[in-house]
């Protein structure tokens, strides 16, 4: 692979010793391709220009080409997504051209290999058809693709077939089709005759409650030619077979390819993060074919890698080299790895089992959210974009992503830059939703693409899970068209269906982890209770909890449920103005506007409505439409904020908080906490404060409030809590101070405060925790809802220091939710949507260029005060 040869090669040479001999070379072959629709295609006669050859970037899609080249309009704006489909109902050809290297002529083995292919392609070289792709998430590999070249120049095509058009062939004679995810609003697939489920390919892009229909085809990942000596070295992995505080014992493993039967040295060597070295050889008889090797491999006083949060993050490089009898080198791979182990928590205590994570003996709680695809063109998001995601991620005291199940498998530079940050990855499997069709071909393309991402990604210290699926097992228990589903299919034929999602994720892919990755635990589903009863539950395993949102209950009604860990729960809010302005008109701006509509995803564009409903409970009525923008943001933030509270402050029995979700990949109100262009929403600058490792909460329990301290630091340490009620008319009353000891990784109970005693029309309830006299945090909640509070004009002032990359404010009056109005990603604050108490200021700093005159002009801020009607 790629990954494991060219990028890596180069790590090899401060390892290397002995003669070299020509080892696996790499080359790209991302460069000169052209694309067309395929000869005789209808779109040709509408799209003329289409169909003649044009330049197409690789990796890349279609879609992508043709918004390139004027042919298409950029899906994101406006009303344009309804016209590109025709793009993802097309067939399309790409023609590349090859000619070999000296090199590669004499290379003893050469394959051509596709690293991702989407999805339905039919591979030619010279006209020889070499290759039918079916399974986006895969590899696909021409062996000994010498036999189909010829001197000069040869000519590689891939032809695409419609996703669509391929699967309604295939499904005509089929009476009842496995239920999707979402219908589409384009007529392009009749209602209940979605073919979603039956394809490998990334669920999102049939259109989710949060993003578009954008069916892409194309070469999506790299195209490599791979030149290979009589021994080749692949799938190294450095395995931990003991782990402790004065050795790490490993294996390092990996599958050498033999023309022939021969003695050789077997080395492993490693690096540390302190320039540290080893290694460690044997001599073996290797018979020809492909066979396993393993090397043992010590390392004295290991130094252990940890999430964020929890200790450090040192990475080591372990290099496997094979040495033939006369010393030369002739394969090497390396992988850099940490040294850690994970054990998925099970522990039964009575009411249920425990879910949750111990790293290197210690168990953590998780803080996290979802990630879902970075654009709607798979993997074409920018490296600026994903790495500034991620450092986005751990600034919010985030310990953990899950990379969500309707997606992708991610690049390895995001797993990479996981494994630097210590952001722990729960991996779904890509299964999003729709129940998979039970036949024997499925199952085995499944548990090919399977093996191959776990061959990938394994040796990733931040991997922390393997997971079946996302909502399948839920999604049969409890949807209504699951329901419909099984009764229209008949019994019978109805065990033929759990049989086969059994099979699949009660077999398939657990048996794969196993075998490959046994150090990462597998988990069947999410959420799930690894088949202890129904799915979700909140005694046995992990829960997505929709409610509220979904089910319309109040946001009050996150306490009411206390999973042992919560893998998803969200409340939708809108992206900042300036993203709105990006792809909606002036004259569209507004909360059921055609193009809003079409932008908004939940509920068929009805899910602006859901999003009034809590904010009228919650606030009262927005004034306007950026008053309504704003008022959902503070809504997301303070609900989320309500929820993750809860679930910290219910340690040990809650061991994680994983809302939805973390980004977005289009312009349009959703779950996420960051949008498309990487701008925070409230809830971003809020995640800080109740993900932090020290958090002091206030939560309504029973007559009153219950009052909480809660640590994820690994040592006690003294500290101090103050508990205030606030007036609107600037009255502090003190209600309860006391002096703790934070107990590592726990949660102390402060005090309980009697409501009889407040006010929900005039009084907030402020507080503090301090350690070594500095506020680490503070809470600030309403007795009764923000809408009852007689809020009061906050008068805010602001004053710029002299350099204009700090402004500071002052509130005479309360202020929640103070928003600069600033949302520009290089004027980006290092805080925003804060509170203000009567009297109190509060100095912003700026990051990036564009500071003094680009943020004088567009400061506009604003608070919950006059923002309702």
């Amino acid at each position: 692979m790629k990954t494991a040869i060219s990028r890596l090669l180069p790590l090899a040479v401060f390892l290397a010793c002995g003669p070299v001999r020509a080892e696996t070379v790499v080359r790209d072959l991302d460069q000169g391709w052209m694309f067309r629709l395929t000869p005789g295609e209808a779109a040709g006669r509408t799209h003329p220009l289409a169909a003649d050859w044009q330049e197409a970037r690789v990796p890349g899609s279609t879609l992508a080409d043709l918004i390139r080249a004027g042919e298409a309009p950029d899906p994101l704006q406006g009303l344009n997504e309804a016209k590109i489909q025709w793009i993802g109902l097309s067939d399309w050809q790409y023609r590349g051209r090859l000619t070999l290297t000296d090199s590669e002529k004499q290379a003893a083995h050469l394959d051509l290999v596709f690293d991702g292919l989407d999805t339905f392609a039919s591979v030619s070289i010279n006209g020889h058809t070499v290759l039918d792709a079916d399974n986006m998430f895969r590899t696909w590999t021409v062996a000994d693709v010498r036999q189909y070249l010829r001197d000069g120049e040869n000519e590689i095509l891939v032809t695409f077939r419609s996703p669509i058009r391929v699967m309604h062939q295939r499904l005509l004679h089929v009476a009842h089709t496995l239920p999707g995810e979402f219908e589409t609003p384009f007529g392009d697939e009749a209602e209940g005759r979605q073919s979603q489920a039956y394809v490998r390919k990334a669920g999102y892009q049939y259109g989710w409650d949060w993003g578009p229909r954008v069916l892409t085809e194309g070469i999506w990942r790299g195209v490599h030619l791979v030149a290979r000596d009589t021994v080749s070295l692949a799938h190294e992995y450095p395995s931990t077979v003991g782990l402790d505080a004065h050795v790490a014992r490993l294996n390092v493993m990996g599958d050498i390819s033999l023309d022939a039967p021969g003695t050789y040295r077997l080395q492993a060597r490693y690096r540390g993060p302190d320039g540290k070295m080893g290694q460690a050889e044997q001599t073996a008889q290797l018979p020809a074919g492909t066979t396993g090797i393993a090397v043992p491999l010590s390392i004295p006083e290991p130094a252990l890698w940890y999430p964020i949060g929890a200790g450090p993050q040192p990475l080591y490089q372990v290099e496997l080299a094979v040495f033939d009898v006369a010393g030369h080198r002739v394969a090497s791979s390396t992988r850099r790895i940490g040294l850690r182990t994970v054990e998925l928590v099970r522990d039964r205590d009575g009411k249920g089992r425990a879910f949750g994570f111990r790293v290197n003996g210690r168990i953590l709680f998780a803080k996290g959210a979802s990630l879902i695809p970075m654009d709607i063109f798979p993997g074409q998001e920018s490296a600026a974009h994903r790495d500034r995601l991620l450092t986005m991620a751990r600034d919010a005291n985030m310990n953990m992503i899950r990379v969500w199940g309707g997606g992708l498998y991610e690049s390895d530079a995001l797993y990479d830059r996981a494994d630097e940050l210590g952001l722990m990855v729960w991996q779904d499997f890509a299964f999003g939703g729709p129940v998979p069709p039970p036949d024997a071909a499925y199952a085995e393309s499944a548990r090919q693409e399977a093996r191959e991402q776990i061959l990938r990604l394994r040796h990733h210290p931040s991997l922390m899970l393997w997971c079946g699926n996302n909502e399948v097992e839920t999604g049969w228990e409890s949807w209504p068209d699951r329901k419909d589903y099984a009764r229209a299919i008949g019994p019978v034929r109805r065990d033929v269906v759990v049989a086969g999602m059994a099979h699949l994720f009660g077999g398939v892919l657990p048996q794969e982890v196993a075998s490959l990755d046994p150090q990462t635990p597998y988990w069947p589903t999410s959420p799930g209770t690894d088949y202890d009863g129904p799915a979700n539950v909140p005694e046995r395993g992990d829960m997505h909890v929709w409610n509220v949102w979904s089910g319309s209950a109040p946001i009050a009604d996150y306490l009411k449920t206390t999973p042992r860990f919560q893998s998803e729960y969200g409340l939708q809010a809108m992206p900042p103005m300036s993203t709105l302005a990006d792809a909606i008109a002036p004259d569209q701006m507004g909360e059921n506007t055609q193009v809003m509509r079409a932008h908004q995803k939940f509920a068929s564009g009805d899910g602006n409505r859901r999003i009034g409903f809590y904010l009228k409970a919650e606030y009262g009525r927005a004034r306007d439409f950026p008053a309504f923008v704003y008022l959902s943001q503070v809504m997301q933030a303070d609900g989320i904020a309500l929820a993750a509270e809860h679930l910290r402050a219910s340690r040990p029995w809650t061991l994680g908080s994983l809302y939805w979700q973390l980004n977005d990949l289009w312009p349009g109100p959703s779950w996420s906490a960051v949008d498309k262009h990487n701008r925070p929403k409230a809830l971003w600058y809020r995640t800080r404060a109740f993900y932090a490792p020290r958090m002091v909460t206030i939560l309504p329990e029973g007559d009153g409030f219950s009052v909480s301290a809660v640590s994820d630091l690994n040592a006690a340490e003294p500290g101090h809590v103050d508990v205030e009620r606030v007036s609107m008319n600037g009255t502090r009353t003190l209600l309860l101070s006391r002096d703790v000891i934070l107990a590592p990784d726990a949660v102390m109970a402060i005090g309980h405060l009697d409501r009889a005693r407040l006010d929900p029309t005039r009084d907030v309830l402020v507080a503090t925790l301090r350690v070594d006299g500095k506020i680490v945090s503070r809470r600030i909640l309403p007795v009764g809802t923000y809408r009852q509070l007689a809020l009061q004009d906050p008068q805010l002032s602001w004053i710029w220091s002299a350099n204009g990359e700090t402004v500071t404010f002052t509130a005479r009056n309360f202020a929640h939710a103070v928003s600069l109005g600033v949302d520009g990603p290089d004027t980006l604050p290092d805080d925003d949507f804060f509170d203000l108490l009567p009297g109190e200021s509060r100095m912003i700093h700026f990051s990036g260029p564009a500071l003094s005159k680009a943020v004088r002009a567009h400061l506009k801020p604003r608070s919950l005060f006059g923002a309702t009607r």
